[in-house]
């Protein structure tokens, strides 16, 4: 067994004039993580968590989101559970259950966890990859090809739902390749495919695709350059494309358990039709999401975040728009 608790508080500023909130947002946190062993290849995982609060997100409208560390749920929610079966020497592993995806795909080791590095959902996961709204009934299939390749397949229904499962399924399928004549290098490439409910009254579905990179570089001891970019194919979803990059420097001289982060995002949405804006031509609404950190390690249980992000975001037709939001996170591990 093992979990934590995660509280974080932040102050925002909107607007031209950058008018602040009055008061800060709070969000608190706990996750649960249970694993019981089966007959020795296989394992059942129960993950549960709790939280309230729903931060800045919950009062301002951004892509990147301020805040990905957001369960505002207050009874304790089963968030996922599923059995897992290794086989083959121990090279592959099936997981079939209640999933997150996100926490499967698009992995990156320096960008990739809301708790200990980046906060804002910009650059946890790319923003052009349609993840289920809820972890639903999925499943995913992952081993290594080679010692420096290895692949992951995963099946879901698109929207989480339990009702009717898979009646609007996605697919993803991504192969992750570590060079081995570069130290600590991780270069990830995901396809993707999903259903969706299509507006258009005569077509019942629409299809949608696209293509995600991820990459982390380790250079030295101290510095690792990390990237993604993704691109989308749709008629019904929002992102059109995302890309992101950043630096981590971690094991600081004299605070071995410090990092500082440091990203840049930008992401653009679908094009907007010119004759909904009274525009010349088709505009796309566009944001840029920086974000900077430092992570304090007191120990290899009690993390606190000194956090601040900028967000910028282009609407057609409109003015542009300047939030900012600084803050502290304090994560403990049981």
């Amino acid at each position: 067994m093992e979990g934590g608790a995660t509280f974080v508080m932040q102050f925002l500023k909107t607007g031209i004039n950058h008018d602040p909130e009055p008061d800060p947002f709070t969000v608190c946190t706990m996750d649960v993580r249970l694993a019981r062993s089966v007959h020795g290849n296989g394992r059942f995982v129960l993950v549960l968590e709790t939280g309230t609060g729903a931060g800045p997100d919950g009062t301002v409208e951004t892509v990147s989101r301020f805040n990905h560390a957001v369960v505002d749920h207050p009874g304790m929610l089963h968030s996922e559970g599923w059995y897992e079966h290794v086989f083959y020497n121990k090279k592959w592993l099936l997981r079939v259950g209640k999933i997150d995806l996100a926490g499967i795909f698009d992995a990156n080791e320096a960008a990739n966890d809301e708790y200990r590095q980046f906060l804002s959902s910009a650059f946890v996961n790319s923003p052009a990859i349609p993840w289920p709204l809820e972890h639903g009934p999925a499943l995913v299939l992952q081993g290594n090809i080679l010692s420096s390749l290895s692949a992951a397949f995963g099946l879901a229904d698109a929207s989480g739902s339990w009702n009717d499962a898979f009646s609007c399924g996605m697919a993803l399928f991504e192969a992750h390749w570590r060079p081995p004549f570069l130290p600590e290098a991780n270069y990830r490439i995901l396809v993707w495919g999903r259903e969706d409910e299509n507006p258009k009254p005569e077509e019942t579905t629409s299809l949608s695709g696209g293509l995600s990179l991820s990459l982390d570089q380790r250079l030295g001891r101290h510095f690792t350059l990390f990237g993604r970019f993704g691109h989308v194919t749709s008629e019904v979803l929002p992102v059109q494309q995302a890309a992101s990059a950043g630096l981590r420097i971690s094991e600081i001289p004299g605070r071995p358990r410090d990092h500082l982060g440091l990203a840049l995002g930008h992401v653009r949405m679908q094009p907007t039709p010119a004759a909904e804006k009274d525009l010349e031509e088709n505009a796309s609404t566009r944001e840029l999401h920086a974000e900077i950190q430092y992570s304090i390690g007191f120990d290899d249980h009690v993390f606190l975040t000194l956090d601040f992000q900028w967000n910028r975001r282009w609407n057609p037709g409109e003015d542009a728009w300047i939030r900012m939001a600084g803050g502290i996170r304090l994560r403990i591990i049981f």
